[in-house]
């Protein structure tokens, strides 16, 4: 099962919070996972400029709070490594869910 999260904030870290409804739908509402996000498209830019290019981000650790990074080699190939955006991420999947904060 896969679930989109839409169009989500990424902050200058890499930061991106996966929404509370696409967690609970995935199972995985308030417990850490490696998830998979095969799909990471730059929405819009803070500077306002926008990108057709789509990268795929891998397998992630998700926390509790459904905080993700995605890694800088692929904020640097959507040209927004060190800037503040708007990506979509679509055919979010759990890859595997993680017990008390335990190894993957």
């Amino acid at each position: 099962m896969s679930e989109d999260a839409g169009v989500v904030t990424i902050s200058t870290n890499g930061a991106v919070t996966i929404p509370v409804e696409v967690r609970e739908i995935l199972g995985v509402k308030n417990q850490e996972a490696l998830v998979r996000l095969p799909h990471v498209e730059v929405a819009e830019r803070t500077d306002g400029g926008q990108s057709d290019q789509v990268e795929s981000a891998g397998a992630v650790r998700m926390s509790e709070d459904g905080v993700v990074v995605i890694p800088v080699e692929i904020r640097d190939l959507l040209e927004i490594k060190g800037e503040k955006a708007y990506i979509r991420l679509k055919d979010i999947s759990v890859a595997k869910k993680i017990a008390n904060g335990g190894e993957a």
